[in-house]
């Protein structure tokens, strides 16, 4: 088993190192690209979001990175991926709920063909955005349990326009306290 560390990486740079395994000496050597960006990327990631409770992910066609071009809150947000049509890029987020979940997010896109939207585990939810919309405030209550938070980046068949990228920033999760189901008087103490 070996390890190795790299410092002073670039987040806004894609790095790839080529890993050879063996399972025996005599075994031919598998080569595989691996991405290094993923660690670097996932805590740079993180904080333009403004959000290191949530452990995030990001996928499709291109994974979302952090940028400090357009940004609603601290100076950097979330910038999808540089998708082809028909593809799409995803940021994803497990969260515990009960709670309120508030976002700001933009999308620079084809107006009626481009969409940014947000799914709570799996289902879309209302308000997906399109063409030229700024920065605005989403929320959106969260029910009690383990739930998959998902905002996608989609591209139709033709034509792309402005930047073609959609932006989420500032996520924030506010705790609900449970509801009691029932209360009773116990007495006054002695």
């Amino acid at each position: 088993s070996s390890s190795q560390t790299y410092s002073g990486l670039d987040p806004d740079t894609s790095y790839y190192f080529e890993v050879r395994l063996a399972t025996e000496p005599e075994a031919a050597f598998i080569a595989n690209r691996i991405s290094a960006q993923t660690q670097v990327n996932d805590r740079v990631l993180a904080a333009a979001l403004d959000n290191t409770t949530f452990s995030w992910t990001t996928g499709g066609g291109a994974r979302w990175a952090a940028q400090s071009t357009a940004a609603y809150y601290g100076g950097s947000a979330a910038r999808s991926g540089a998708i082809r049509d028909l593809e799409s890029s995803h940021l994803q987020a497990e969260a515990l709920g009960p709670g309120v979940l508030s976002f700001w997010w933009k999308v620079s896109s084809e107006q009626g063909w481009d969409f940014l939207a947000f799914q709570i585990d799996g289902s879309s939810q209302p308000g997906r955005i399109s063409g030229e919309a700024d920065w605005a405030r989403r929320s959106f209550s969260i029910p009690a349990g383990l739930h998959i938070l998902k905002w996608e980046y989609a591209k139709d068949s033709i034509v792309s326009a402005g930047s073609d990228a959609a932006w989420v920033d500032k996520v924030e999760m506010s705790l609900s306290p449970p509801e009691l189901a029932e209360t009773s008087f116990l007495g006054v103490g002695p």
